[in-house]
């Protein structure tokens, strides 16, 4: 199943035809179309009514910071 719509597949085709072809610019490439294919895959699953959370480690190490402080 792809989650990438024509537009997508199309953008990304052209990137890759007009890139420099090094091995550092195909490794970034590579990385930022896996990335759109997990965000569409998130939309398309959020659509369906599945809720991701995120795990932010500062944003939890802040919490419980703040909550330790509460405590005391």
């Amino acid at each position: 199943m792809s989650f990438l719509d024509e537009r997508d597949k199309q953008e990304l085709g052209n990137a890759y035809m007009s890139m420099d072809l090094t091995p550092q610019s195909l490794k970034e490439l590579n990385s930022l179309a896996f990335d759109l294919v997990h965000q569409r895959q998130v939309q398309a699953k959020q659509r369906n009514g599945t809720i991701y959370a995120v795990y932010d480690p500062i944003k939890a190490q802040q919490n419980e910071a703040s909550e330790a402080g509460a405590v005391t």
